[in-house]
């Protein structure tokens, strides 16, 4: 719950090496719902490689958001990460 009008999410760089037969991650992109408790997703915003965080602005008080992260490379984009849930509320 974050009682401010954004919140900023966080994550590991994924680590890709020729050894291991990855190709280096060339972005990762931040998906959501939109608010809501659904699992259908959009793009919210794309990022390059080198960054592990974003802050992101919430819409609407008393709406649960749903975030995912996932990795891109000249391959496309891999699975989505797990889903973490942010409920937009204020504090009395």
């Amino acid at each position: 719950m974050t009682n401010s009008t954004h919140v900023t999410l966080t994550w590991s760089p994924l680590i890709s090496t020729p050894e291991n037969g990855f190709t280096q991650v060339t972005d990762y992109k931040v998906l959501w719902n939109g608010g809501g408790n659904s699992n259908t997703y959009t793009t919210k915003l794309a990022t390059t490689s080198n960054t592990t965080s974003v802050d992101i602005s919430l819409g609407t008080i008393g709406l649960n958001y749903r975030f995912w992260v996932l990795a891109t490379n000249i391959h496309g984009d891999g699975p989505a990460s797990n889903y973490i849930d942010v409920l937009f509320a204020v504090s009395p």
